[in-house]
């Protein structure tokens, strides 16, 4: 590549390393610690000790539980930025999501129609009809009415098997 592009990734299932601390003040918020760190030890911006108030991390995945959580606190941060980004751009490219975050699909679904030139690129090293039968494409038969007008684009790779080649037709400009 001539000139740098710049990809921004945002992971919003299977996060293992958000805990909730107390912070000096009485702030009590989330913060990301490394997989290799003891949440016990973490210390704020000016070396003082964090509380650990829940000593098992947030673990991020499609249940009913987090759904209600969408518009508030931490989850309901990154929901809020998630949506804000899906109006910024026209391409989503997923890997690896299974499909059946009822929340998150909600979001997509509107998302694709809120403009036709909304597409959604994923990644999927195994064949289409796996993903053309979760109940998320089904519904509806929305597999195949997005797929008829330019809505789906199915990259037989997972993103660590992609090059920036295969991927940049996609990014928006």
């Amino acid at each position: 590549w001539k000139e740098k592009v710049a990809v921004r990734l945002y992971k919003l299932h299977g996060s293992l390393d958000w805990y909730r601390f107390g912070f000096p003040g009485g702030i009590v918020q989330f913060a990301k610690v490394p997989m290799e760190c003891d949440p016990n030890t973490c210390k704020d911006d000016d070396g003082e000790g964090l509380s650990v108030l829940n000593p098992t991390p947030l673990f991020l995945t499609g249940t009913t539980g987090k759904e209600r959580l969408y518009g508030v606190g931490f989850v309901g941060e990154f929901f809020i930025q998630f949506h804000e980004r899906l109006k910024d751009y026209h391409t989503l490219i997923c890997c690896g999501y299974g499909w059946a975050d009822k929340g998150i699909n909600n979001r997509v679904n509107q998302w694709l129609l809120n403009s036709n030139g909304n597409r959604i690129v994923i990644l999927h090293n195994g064949p289409a009809d796996e993903l053309k039968q979760k109940p998320f494409w089904k519904k509806g038969n929305r597999w195949t009415q997005f797929e008829q007008v330019g809505k789906i684009v199915v990259i037989p790779k997972w993103l660590s098997e992609c090059s920036l080649d295969d991927l940049a037709p996609f990014f928006d400009n």
